[in-house]
């Protein structure tokens, strides 16, 4: 709800703080009073762009203010989007400020904001209707979910289906689109994985056998120094033949000691070591002797081993293993790898199957769903013709027009001709309209009077009012060329609007002012010998004499009555 207007140092206004209240607020005056000062004020704040310079002349600057309550999760996440936290009691306050140099400030909650920021806010608050941009019915991209707002339970089922299998269609076509787009990269990575585990069943079957590997490279390495160090200690061991074997000489030593064995318990202990010593060095010389032979130099062998080292080595490089162990299992993975990519395969497939069962029953809610619009786009554009010719606009056409997509999602189930859905249908929603007979209708959003416009917004909102929840609604000059009995039905269908959400009017109409729950008046006053823009909230007589004077003489006791009498009839339509 718009709370409180303030406009200062704008055009002719010098100060000025309008109140408003819930239901319908209504302003009148004289033409040329400055109502629609007010207006061109309410819709820059909105984010208009002025058409030239609005600063009052002799003054620096222009500055508007509206203060609004609306606390709806759509305004506070807008809100928290721009960064500004959300007061508690939901007031939002608008700013606007204009330079002499040309330059605006833009601000909410008194935070600097872009144009933008103002713009998408103030579509979720308040809708200005006249010849201003803040009218959410004339943009094409919201007339579908207008239409749609008038359907059945039927009619919102096919919608939630439609929109349903339109997004579980476009992720299972994007899933699809990456396999196919990496099924070529993902057989190179396969073809690669097989191959390293190939080599390392070649070179290596078992993580033990590296540590063999090696030992036998140093082996090999000394083969001639260990067959030369073998046989000679075999011979100074063993063979008699030198004269200076150590098992000649340790034979001798015991049979020294022999004849003295017992006296000494010193010495036995001595014959009992080199007894010991005797059984170690005869068992040493055996396996010295088993030795003889079996080192030998071998370079033919040794190639191929330290070949086969260094591809091991260079295999472990590749699969970035710092370890031996961390080679195996680098195989194991790559094992489980493969095993993903041939199911991925599998998965292509059957996501090929789901994705086409899904397409033709996306093709056949869509073919339902614009059966659908059509019955209601030809009770919708009845029922507006209707509203149009209480408003005094008989020669009037409307015609609700569905253009099939010629982009999204196309689904040709079978080979049929494609049709291109978005997540709402198969179709996108225009409302054409022409105010006299014998004229083509056109888009909405081409209409060039405000008064046009005003009263096919109020006949649009009055079929809408449950569907569109902007909290304000404003309206100019919604009843410019028309009075007598129209003017009273405008009034009642302002009257209903404004059940549930504000309504200001700005109107010249009797029967309009009379039903407001609050009445501005709007007047010229000279103040220090310049003009400036009044405007005052009237009641009781004062209200009265405004009334009178808009049926065309304040100054008569019958326009009084005539004032008082509306207001009475007005108030049975509360």
């Amino acid at each position: 709800m718009l709370v409180e207007f303030r406009i200062r140092n704008f055009a002719l206004v010098d100060d000025v703080m309008i109140a408003f209240g819930p239901g319908l607020n209504v302003l009148t005056g004289e033409t040329g009073a400055g109502k629609s000062v007010i207006v061109t004020a309410l819709s820059l704040v909105l984010g208009a762009r002025p058409a030239g310079t609005p600063i009052r002349t002799g003054c620096d600057s222009a500055r508007v203010d509206a203060v609004f309550y609306c606390g709806t999760p759509e305004v506070n996440g807008i809100l928290e989007a721009a960064g500004i936290e959300s007061e508690e009691d939901g007031v939002i306050v608008l700013s606007r400020e204009f330079t002499a140099a040309g330059r605006s400030t833009a601000r909410i909650n008194h935070n600097m904001v872009p144009l933008s920021a103002v713009k998408s806010l103030a579509e979720h608050i308040i809708d200005l209707h006249g010849q201003y941009a803040h009218q959410t019915i004339l943009r094409q991209s919201n007339q579908s979910r207008f239409l749609d707002a008038t359907g059945n339970k039927a009619h919102r089922a096919l919608l939630d289906m439609m929109d349903k299998q339109y997004r579980e269609l476009r992720e299972l076509r994007a899933r699809l689109q990456d396999f196919r787009d990496n099924a070529a990269s993902l057989e190179k990575e396969a073809d690669l994985l097989r191959f390293r585990i190939n080599e390392i069943e070649e070179l290596i079957s078992d993580p033990r056998d590296y540590e063999k590997l090696q030992q036998e490279i140093r082996t090999l390495e000394h083969g001639q120094d260990l067959a030369e160090a073998v046989n000679t200690a075999y011979g100074r061991i063993i063979s008699a033949a030198s004269g200076d074997a150590a098992m000649e000489y340790l034979a001798r030593a015991l049979a020294a000691l022999q004849p003295v064995r017992g006296v000494a318990e010193e010495l036995d202990a001595v014959i009992s070591q080199l007894e010991e010593a005797d059984a170690l060095l005869d068992n040493a010389g055996r396996t010295l002797g088993s030795l003889r032979g079996v080192f030998e130099y071998n370079p033919v062998r040794l190639e191929e081993l330290q070949d086969r080292l260094f591809h091991i080595k260079d295999l472990m490089k590749k699969t970035d293993s710092g370890a031996i162990q961390d080679l195996f299992d680098f195989k194991v993975r790559s094992e489980k790898r493969i095993e993903g990519i041939c199911l991925d395969e599998d998965s292509i497939a059957q996501l090929e199957k789901q994705a086409a069962r899904l397409e033709g029953e996306a093709c056949e809610t869509a073919a339902k769903l614009t059966k659908s619009r059509i019955a209601l786009a030809e009770k919708f554009s009845r029922n507006l013709k209707n509203e149009l010719k209480q408003l005094a606009m008989p020669g009037a056409a409307f015609k609700v027009q569905l253009q099939p997509f010629d982009d999204g999602l196309p689904l040709a189930p079978g080979g049929a001709q494609p049709v291109h859905v978005h997540a709402g249908g198969a179709e996108r929603v225009a409302f054409l309209f022409s105010a006299n007979s014998g004229e083509p209708p056109k888009p909405l959003d081409q209409i060039a009077s405000g008064g046009e416009i005003s009263r096919v917004m109020l006949s649009l909102k009055s079929l809408l009012s449950s569907a569109d929840d902007v909290p304000v609604l404003v309206f100019d000059e919604i009843d410019a060329g028309i009075g007598g009995e129209t003017a009273h039905a405008i009034a009642r269908k302002l009257v209903r609007l404004a059940q549930g959400r504000q309504v200001l009017s700005v109107t010249h109409l009797a029967q309009i002012a009379a039903a407001a729950d609050v009445h501005v008046a709007v007047s010229k006053k000279i103040r220090s010998k310049r003009t400036v823009i009044h405007a005052q909230a009237v009641n009781g007589p004062e209200r009265v004499r405004e009334i009178a004077r808009m049926l065309g003489d304040s100054g008569m006791q019958e326009s009084h009555d005539f004032a008082q009498k509306l207001i009475q009839q007005a108030g049975r339509m509360q």
